[in-house]
Order: C-alpha cells, then structure tokens, then sequence
C-alpha cells in the first residue's frame, strides 16, 4: 500500500515540477526579454544521489549587463555543445531569473505532465483495487 502512495506522491511532484516550470516559461515569454546568448558548458549539480549536468549560458541584456551563470529552469538537450548559440528568455528587472529555449522545451513538458498523470492515476487506480481486495476478504 505505501508503493501505491509513493507511485501517487512522484507523480504530483512530476505534474508540479512540469506545471511550475511551464508557468515561468509562459511568463518570461510574456514579460520577459528574449536574446541570444552562448552555451558556456555544463556544471554538474549534486541532487540528492544523482549528479545532474546543468547548463551555464552566458547572454547580455538590453541595458548591456553581462550574465553569465547555470540554470536548472529549461529543458535543454545535454548533447549540445559548448559555444552553441541559444535562446535566453530572462526577467528584465531581475536578469538571473531566466531561461534557455530549448525547441523541444514544449514537448518535454508535456511528455513529463503525462508522465506525472500517468503515475499518479496508476497509484489511485492499484491502492482502490488494494483496498477494494481488502474490503471483500473482511466480508469473507
């Protein structure tokens, strides 16, 4: 029954993590500046037992200040290279609040939405059937 709980609970983090994400993206994409910076590279980031690659762009904004720093709000591919051109989406009055667009930033999403639906309704649908078990034994 705890798995059950467990498969329910990753799968609200997921839809969260997707949902917080995709609504930061809608406002920079709204309120935002869009410019073109460069990939710096990739610094790895420690979470919990997983180390994470994070990209590390580098962009200057309208009023020329310089931001160079990682970022763990965009879903960009590992594979791209150093140096590559990027999209930055960034808040104007606070430029370290920004994002990388990925082209394939909306798909990801939605894959991981789905994916979070997916548990959490799986969990729902495995702990009634568990307890509806349970229920017809105690009849017994």
């Amino acid at each position: 029954m705890t798995s059950y709980i467990l498969l329910m609970l990753m799968g609200a983090a997921l839809c969260f993590v997707a949902f917080s994400t995709k609504s930061k993206y809608k406002k920079l994409a709204q309120t935002g500046e869009k410019t073109e910076g460069t990939l710096e590279g990739y610094e790895s980031v420690k979470i919990k037992n997983n180390t994470v690659q994070v990209p590390v762009a580098s962009f200057v904004t309208k009023t020329g200040k310089a931001i160079t720093q990682k970022t763990e709000n965009s879903f960009f591919p590992a594979n791209a290279r150093k140096g590559a051109k990027i999209v930055v989406l960034y808040n104007p009055e606070h430029p370290h609040e920004f994002m990388i667009q990925g082209k394939k930033f909306t798909v990801m999403n939605t894959v991981v939405m789905i994916g979070g639906i997916v548990f959490f309704l799986t969990g729902i649908f495995l702990l009634l059937n568990y307890l509806s078990i349970l229920h017809i034994l105690k009849l017994k």
